[in-house]
C-alpha cells in the first residue's frame, strides 16, 4: 500500500489534501485545481486510492435521476492507516514541498 501512494506525487497530494478536507469531502475539480492537472487525472488517482481502500466518495448530487459523485475523502476505517503513510511521507517531503505541491495553483488544461 505504501508504493502506491508514494510512487506517484499526485497520489500523495490527494492524500495531503483529503487529509485536511471538510468532514463532508471535496470535489474532483478542487483537487484538480490545487494540484495543477487535469479533472480526469485526478479521478484517475482517486479511483486507484479508492481501490486499495484508503478514499472514498462522501458526497453525492443528484443530477436528472442518477447519483454522481460530489465529495471525496479519507475512508473512515482507514483513518489510522493514512496517518501512519502520512508520517512516512512528512519523513520524504518537507512541509514546504507538499505544500507546492498541493497549491500548484495552475488553472486546468
Amino acid at each position: 500500500m505504501h508504493t502506491i501512494l508514494c510512487d506517484n506525487k499526485n497520489r500523495i497530494g490527494i492524500i495531503y489534501i483529503l487529509n485536511n478536507a471538510p468532514q463532508d469531502g471535496i470535489e474532483v475539480e478542487k483537487i484538480a485545481n490545487r494540484l495543477g492537472i487535469t479533472h480526469r487525472t485526478a479521478s484517475y488517482h482517486l479511483n486507484i486510492l479508492s481501490n486499495h481502500g484508503l478514499v472514498e466518495v462522501k458526497k453525492f448530487r443528484n443530477k436528472n435521476g442518477k447519483d454522481l459523485k460530489s465529495g471525496w475523502g479519507i475512508r473512515d476505517s482507514n483513518k489510522k492507516n493514512v496517518d501512519a503513510l502520512l508520517k512516512k511521507v512528512n519523513t520524504n517531503f518537507s512541509r514546504d514541498e507538499l505544500e507546492r505541491i498541493t497549491n500548484a495553483n495552475v488553472k486546468r488544461r
